[in-house]
């Protein structure tokens, strides 16, 4: 709650506390839940409205930066590369947007628009760098930070509708579905 301790605690699998970093007093007073990534690194990354902070293993901000958009998830990939996906206002519109982030200072380097009529982005890793699928136009099509699009998998053929996909995982070579059975 305000004024209490901000901290960022990290578990292994077992459940127990593996580390715990507490933050510097201006994470004291936010009154909204942050958005937080852990750069590979070992910073974290944090995020606050439009605002994007990155900590360091003893709490202490070592640089922040000023979003275009509101963050919503972040992406850490195995080669060292860290996304974060957020929304932006353009021309009174709401659109999705992926940045690829500069681990020093969280700036953005690379940014692609997600493609209009998406219920949802959902990331996983391919390769060296992330994919993002959207369900629309009853297909599932990945996009990738180059302009590229792929579609993988035909709905229509599977009996889904998109309204019924909560989470897409796996691979490009081996999608998987979270569904909502409605039947």
């Amino acid at each position: 709650s305000i004024g209490e301790k901000a901290n960022v605690r990290e578990y292994d699998l077992s459940g127990a506390l593996r580390k715990q970093v507490e933050l510097e007093a201006l994470f004291q007073e936010v009154s909204e839940l942050p958005v937080i990534g852990v750069l590979s690194d070992g910073n974290y990354v944090i995020a606050i409205g439009q605002k994007l902070y990155t900590v360091g293993p003893n709490g202490k901000v070592l640089a922040d930066v000023t979003m275009e958009g509101r963050p919503t998830a972040f992406l850490s990939c195995k080669n060292g590369d860290t996304y974060v996906v957020y929304e932006k206002s353009e021309n009174g519109k709401n659109t999705t947007c992926i940045g690829q982030m500069n681990q020093k200072n969280a700036k953005i380097v690379k940014q692609r628009n997600v493609p209009e009529g998406g219920t949802e982005v959902f990331l996983f890793e391919d390769g060296e760098a992330p994919v993002f699928a959207t369900a629309s136009s009853g297909y599932i099509t990945l996009f990738d930070m180059a302009g590229g699009e792929i579609k993988l998998m035909d709905l229509n053929k599977q009996s889904i509708l998109v309204s019924q996909i909560q989470y897409i995982f796996g691979t490009r070579e081996e999608p998987k579905l979270l569904l909502l059975d409605t039947t």
